[in-house]
């Protein structure tokens, strides 16, 4: 979703609620958006339609907001992800279920991040992205510095 731009403003937040109603700040806020134009909503359910808006901040009231977006999630795909490490060298593998829809997964997206955990993924600082093949289920990432803390998430995709 574009995020709306004014000059000088202090944050952008993501605003989510169900289909029905209409997203509002704060009650509906789900992240908050620094330096980037981008966020990955891991927390959706399955059969759900989902309301989306992006509002501007700006001394802690809403300067301006986007137009809402509307995102249904058709059935649900889980997936579980594993991983070991030692020396420098993280070895990722992956199951995933499908329920409700048809199997038309057509990639993995795997996210790395060493700033947050991954969970509360909202901004590409600190990130490396990896976009994997339908029939891949496991993924070495090496190089990585002994005793720093890195997360993974894994996105199950079905299009672009």
């Amino acid at each position: 979703m574009p995020r709306p731009q004014e000059s000088g403003s202090n944050s952008a937040v993501v605003l989510r609620c169900n289909l029905g109603t209409s997203p509002e700040y704060p009650r509906d806020q789900i992240a908050v958006v620094e330096g980037d134009n981008r966020f990955l909503n891991g927390s959706v359910r399955g059969e759900t339609t989902y309301v989306y808006r992006v509002a501007i901040l700006k001394d802690g009231a809403v300067s301006r907001a986007s137009n809402t977006l509307t995102a249904e999630v058709p059935g649900a795909i889980s997936a579980s992800l594993s991983s070991t490490t030692e020396n420098g060298v993280s070895q990722l593998s992956w199951s995933t279920s499908i329920s409700g829809i048809s199997p038309c997964i057509t990639h993995y997206v795997l996210i790395r991040s060493d700033e947050s955990p991954a969970g509360s993924i909202s901004s590409s600082a600190g990130q490396k992205t990896y976009s994997l093949g339908v029939s891949r289920r496991d993924f070495v990432d090496s190089g990585l510095t002994p005793v720093r803390t890195y997360s993974y998430r894994l996105a199950v995709c079905r299009g672009d």
